[in-house]
């Protein structure tokens, strides 16, 4: 912007604004990117500071430019306001990651490079650690508690993140492996849950945004049958566990086997309501992690000792890193993948085309 309307700009503004507003600091051309509120048409955002606050404003260039009552009505309804010093970023869209575990957090930094964070984990004492700690580092992070088995809690989540805004981006990493629970807590974590926040968040993604399941390269080991397929169709359905635990029977009801079918189940859902999300032009995808060095991870290898012998078998030969994950998220959540929807993305190094097509060496 020529430095010649940058100053007619400010005249303008401060002819307009009320008395705590005179003070501005600088007027900025913006992008739609950078403020969704005006719909992708050419704006700019005024900063103004008054009493150690800063008032970030963002007004459409025909306001700007005409100034009157378009311009002080503006100035009158803008509510944005930011503590100077801090890391608050009202100007950026906002990611809800759901589950403050070690792949959680990962995923929580990455995306916090580019967007508000609003971490949600059924710990509320430790989610709020966790966003303190991401404060501190110059994140903007907000913890919320949410257990995504309590419908009222994953509907509170989904209220906090329409009343913060701009809910571009979803990551839903919760998840319970073989070791952390029976076959019902698998299922009420794994699917039903996952289920309950794409419902909740479906009406509240932003166009363009994207929501994001971590699941398992086990959602590609077995197959479901069509009796099976069919319950974990309707998550919600009630008595859908007590059903699914008599189809399989006593002899498969377990915590392994629940894992295997859930992450099916998981990636099976992202493809299947693709073109819902799409509708409102939201994608959605699942992304299937092989073995990956997080604490979960860890404490399988303790608990299931033949899990060495898939390491061994993975072409790249090591585990994979919670931030090589971490890569793919970001990815995903960029206008880079937007054309990326109703899909599964294997990152294993290459271990499930080993074992389903075996070694051709």
């Amino acid at each position: 912007m020529a430095a010649g309307l940058g100053d007619e700009l400010e005249r303008r503004a401060r002819r307009h604004a009320s008395a705590k507003t005179r003070e501005f600091c600088r007027i900025l051309p913006v992008d739609r990117a950078a403020c969704p509120r005006q719909g992708g048409k050419p704006a700019y955002r005024l900063n103004a500071e008054q009493a150690g606050r800063e008032r970030i404003m963002f007004f459409p260039a025909e306001a700007m430019r005409h100034g009157g009552p378009v311009m002080a009505k503006a100035l009158r309804e803008s509510n944005i306001m930011v503590k100077v010093g801090t890391s608050e970023r009202p100007d950026w869209p906002l990611a809800v990651v759901v589950g403050a575990g070690g792949m959680g957090m990962a995923v929580a930094r990455r995306l916090g490079q580019s967007h508000r964070i609003l971490l949600a984990d059924r710990n509320l004492d430790h989610a709020t650690s966790m966003a303190a700690a991401m404060w501190g580092d110059g994140y903007d992070a907000q913890a919320i508690a949410c257990d995504v088995t309590d419908q009222t809690q994953v509907d509170a989540l989904a209220a906090a993140a329409k009343q913060a805004g701009n809910v571009r981006t979803l990551a839903n990493v919760v998840g319970l492996s073989p070791s952390m629970g029976d076959f019902r807590t698998l299922i009420a974590v794994n699917i039903v849950g996952a289920t309950r926040i794409a419902e909740a968040f479906l009406p509240i993604l932003e166009s363009g945004g994207c929501a994001i399941y971590i699941s398992s390269m086990a959602g590609h080991m077995k197959p479901l049958s069509p009796e099976v397929q069919a319950l974990l169709d309707a998550p919600l359905l009630e008595g859908m566990i007590d059903k699914l635990e008599e189809l399989v029977g006593a002899e498969e009801a377990t915590s392994s086997n629940a894992y295997l079918l859930s992450k099916a189940s998981l990636n099976r859902m992202c493809k299947r309501r693709a073109k819902e999300f799409g509708r409102r032009g939201v994608r959605i995808v699942s992304l299937s992690p092989g073995l990956i060095a997080t604490p979960m991870g860890a404490l399988e290898f303790e608990k299931q000792p033949m899990k060495y012998n898939l390491l061994a078998a993975t072409p790249i030969e090591r585990e994979g890193t919670m931030l090589e994950i971490a890569n793919v998220v970001e990815f995903l959540a960029s206008d880079k993948a937007s054309f990326i929807s109703g899909t599964d993305i294997l990152v294993d190094g290459g271990l499930t085309g080993t074992l389903q097509h075996g070694d051709k060496a």
